[in-house]
């Protein structure tokens, strides 16, 4: 079916600006594995859409942290640089929500 003559379409767009709720169950294995599971929900209680994680080491509890990677799309990692017996490193994750807004991290 065809229908002539001009149309109007208006689309509204909410601006996210709330950064998503932390990252819940991190856990890590001796083989050196990090899993968590999203949030499902942002800082004010509503829904959330995820986009990636950034991933952050340190030799220090306070820091200061670097980025091991960035941009993760998944809710596990294997970090291929596990300190080994008696090393200490220390982890944190940083959930980024599909539109760019950073959660702080959850160590």
């Amino acid at each position: 079916m065809r229908v002539d003559g001009a149309y109007d379409l208006t689309v509204t767009l909410d601006d996210d600006t709330t950064a998503p709720a932390d990252i819940e169950d991190l856990s890590w294995d001796p083989a050196g594995q990090w899993q968590w599971t999203a949030p499902t929900v942002d800082r004010l209680g509503g829904a959330e859409s995820m986009g990636s994680y950034d991933v952050e080491t340190a030799s220090a509890a306070t820091g200061p942290f670097g980025v091991a990677v960035a941009g993760l799309g998944a809710t596990v990692w294997l970090d291929p640089s596990a300190p080994g017996p008696g090393g200490v490193t220390f982890y944190r994750v940083r959930p980024i929500d599909a539109a760019g807004n950073r959660a702080g991290a959850t160590l």
